[in-house]
Parts: C-alpha cells; sequence; structure tokens
C-alpha cells in the first residue's frame, strides 16, 4: 500500500478513537428519552385547548380588524394559529413546555424594516416581529393556566399592538 494512504488511514482511525479515550474508555450516553413529554403532549389535549382558547380570545382580530378566519398549521409538537390580512399575519404559537408567542408579518415596505427571506407573501417581502405582551399570570402546560394565559395575552395584544392592527396597509 501507498505510504500516504496509510498514513491517512492510521489518523482517521486515532481521529474515531480520540473521543472514546477522552471519555475514559466510556461509551458517549445516548440522549435522555422524551417520551413521557411526547407522550403527554400526543393526546393532543393540550394543543385542542390551545386552539380553541386562541379562537374564543382573539375572534376580534377578525371581527374588529378585517383578518381572516384563524387558520390552524399542527406541526407535531407545535401548533400555529394565524390570521391574515391581506399581507399582514398575526400567528399564535405554542410549542408544549414553552409559553405562547405572538408574532407579526407585515410588508417590509410599511416600515423599511430588514425582511426575513422565508416570510415572503405572492412575492412581497415581510418582517418579522414578536409582540411585547407581559402577561401578569406565569403560564405552565395545565388547562386553567392555558385558558388564563391566552386571555390575558389577547386583551393586552389588542391594547398595545393597537395602532397596528387599526392601520391598513398600502399594499
Amino acid at each position: 500500500m501507498h505510504l500516504t494512504l496509510e498514513i491517512l488511514r492510521t489518523s482517521q482511525a486515532v481521529f474515531y478513537a480520540l473521543p472514546f479515550f477522552w471519555l475514559d474508555g466510556f461509551a458517549v450516553p445516548a440522549p435522555a428519552q422524551v417520551t413521557q413529554t411526547v407522550g403527554r403532549f400526543a393526546n393532543n389535549m393540550n394543543k385542542h385547548l390551545f386552539e380553541k382558547s386562541v379562537n374564543n380570545n382573539f375572534r376580534y382580530l377578525q371581527e374588529k380588524y378585517g383578518f381572516s378566519a384563524a387558520v390552524v398549521e399542527d406541526y407535531g409538537r407545535e401548533i400555529f394559529v394565524r390570521y391574515e390580512r391581506n399581507y399582514q399575519t398575526v400567528s399564535i404559537s405554542y410549542e408544549y413546555g414553552s409559553s405562547p408567542l405572538i408574532e407579526i408579518f407585515y410588508p417590509s415596505s410599511e416600515t423599511g424594516d430588514k425582511p426575513v427571506p422565508w416570510a415572503s407573501k405572492n412575492n412581497v417581502q415581510r418582517s418579522r416581529r414578536f409582540s411585547k405582551t407581559r402577561p401578569k399570570s406565569h403560564f405552565s402546560d395545565d388547562e386553567t393556566s392555558i385558558e388564563k394565559y391566552i386571555e390575558e395575552i389577547a386583551l393586552e395584544f389588542e391594547k398595545i399592538e393597537s395602532k397596528w392592527l387599526e392601520a391598513r396597509q398600502s399594499i
């Protein structure tokens, strides 16, 4: 065999063996299983409750501000409830283990903000920002907390984003 290939093969073997010896000869442990979290979330109780609470508490977006009916997208561990008005979007998302988030998507031309490449809609570049709601209650994944928290963020969202909600886009 050629000398260079032999050196390369030896160095590869050493490279693969080093992590094993750095751990004093113990194999790297497998990641912890998350069957409890996934199993609990898989029953869809929390996702269904989240969707219902968002539909009830954010209904004003449709009735008062002219947004579309809620569009629900379920991606396994995450669920998104979106309200659309032309090129503006209010997205409320929830992933088991974290508190819900409200994202606002709007045409970059409205403010001159930097567009987010993946957020464009029908060739209109859009920017994204997170609403700065500060609910008083703490969120946990139980039934009462979800309903109370969603109600609080819905009320606060309307207050702090009232100018944006009332403004009609120019596109």
